[in-house]
């Protein structure tokens, strides 16, 4: 087995490049919203995980608990706190995002369901006009 000073050190300094790779990404807009909150998910359980293990390594390493007790505080403010902020940052996003989609996925159904009949186009047809005449109307009142 490795030796546990040398284990804790490499562990921590794991920990400081997630901190630092979260860091790194907080300024930029994410394409795939659910794939950015499965990787906070992910993070954060690794991070708890760790956090345990190095709890047990701090002791068999003889290195003072306070350490790792001021250690993980600061790892708190500057890993954890923040990646959860950006995730209750991200879920309204994707809910909208499911919101919109379910909705578009119910209209298409919607027009599935209905008979293709000459009538049946010429009710979407009048809609369409419909929907055009008052956009304009509130075009010319603007």
């Amino acid at each position: 087995e490795p030796d546990p000073v040398c284990r804790w050190d490499a562990i921590n300094a794991l920990l400081q490049a997630l901190q630092q790779r979260w860091e790194a990404r907080a300024g930029i807009n994410p394409t795939n919203i659910q794939e950015v909150i499965d990787d906070i998910d992910l993070t954060v359980r690794a991070a708890e995980q760790t956090f345990d293990v190095m709890d047990v390594i701090t002791r068999r390493a003889g290195l003072p608990p306070e350490i790792w007790d001021a250690r993980c505080t600061a790892l708190e403010k500057t890993l954890i706190r923040p990646v959860k902020a950006y995730r209750s940052e991200m879920l309204p996003h994707l809910h909208r995002k499911a919101a919109k989609s379910h909705a578009a996925e119910a209209a298409s159904a919607m027009f599935e369901d209905e008979p293709a009949s000459a009538n049946g186009q010429a009710e979407a047809d009048e809609a369409a006009v419909h929907v055009e005449t008052e956009r304009d109307a509130r075009v010319e009142v603007e």
